[in-house]
C-alpha cells in the first residue's frame, strides 16, 4: 500500500511539474510579445488629421513668376534640378490631393519618413498604406514652398513625383499650353517680391 502511495504522489508530483512548466513558458513568452505589439499598436500609424498637406509658407520671387512645362499625355510637367545637378521631373496634377513622391525621390534626397494611415493604390489595384516624408521645402524655379507633407508612393508614370492641389491651393495658377507656360500668381498665403533662396530643388 505503501508503495501504491508513493507511486500514485510521483505520478502527481510530474504532472504538477508539467503544469507549471507550462505556466511559466507563457509567462516568459508574453512579456516578450505583447510590449511589442502594443509599441506597434502606438507607433504603427499617424492620423492622416496630423497629415499638413498644404505648405505652411509660399514665397514667390514677384507678384507674377513664369515657369516652362513640358507636355506628358497632355499634363504639365516641371523639371527642377537638385543641389547635386540630377534632373527631377513632376506632374502638375489637380487630381491628387497631396504631394507624391516616389521611393527614389525620397531617398535621393535623404527625407525622413514615418507611418501613417494615409492609403493608396498599389499594380493590383489594392489598398495599401503609405508612408509620409516630411518636406522642408521644395524650389521649382521661382516658386518656393516649405514644410509640408508628401505621400511616398510608387508612380507608374515617366516622373518622379505628382504636384497634387493642395500644395499650389493658395496661387492662382493658369498654364498656357501653346507656349508651355505656367504662371503663379499670389492669391493667397503666400509672400510675393521677397529675394529668390539659394536652394534648389528638395531639402532636408
Amino acid at each position: 500500500m505503501r508503495r501504491h502511495w508513493q507511486e500514485r504522489f510521483r505520478i502527481l508530483a510530474i504532472v504538477l511539474v508539467a503544469m507549471l512548466s507550462l505556466v511559466g513558458c507563457r509567462r516568459t513568452n508574453a512579456p516578450a510579445t505583447q510590449p511589442a505589439a502594443r509599441a506597434g499598436a502606438i507607433a504603427s500609424t499617424q492620423p492622416a488629421a496630423n497629415f499638413q498637406r498644404e505648405p505652411r509658407h509660399i514665397t514667390l520671387a514677384a507678384d507674377e513668376v513664369r515657369l516652362p512645362i513640358d507636355l506628358v499625355t497632355g499634363m504639365p510637367v516641371f523639371t527642377f534640378e537638385a543641389a547635386d545637378g540630377t534632373h527631377h521631373r513632376l506632374i502638375l496634377d489637380t487630381g491628387a490631393d497631396s504631394f507624391v513622391m516616389s521611393p527614389a525621390l525620397v531617398a535621393a534626397h535623404r527625407l525622413t519618413t514615418r507611418p501613417s494611415d494615409r492609403v493608396g493604390n498599389d499594380p493590383s489595384g489594392r489598398h495599401v498604406g503609405l508612408p509620409a516624408a516630411r518636406v522642408p521645402a521644395l524650389e521649382l524655379g521661382v516658386v518656393r514652398f516649405e514644410d509640408f507633407d508628401a505621400d511616398v508612393e510608387q508612380i507608374f508614370a515617366p516622373c518622379d513625383g505628382l504636384l497634387g492641389w493642395p500644395l499650389y491651393r493658395a496661387l492662382l495658377v493658369t498654364i498656357d499650353y501653346p507656349h508651355r507656360t505656367a504662371y503663379f500668381n499670389c492669391a493667397n498665403g503666400c509672400n510675393a517680391a521677397m529675394a529668390r533662396s539659394r536652394t534648389r530643388g528638395i531639402t532636408r
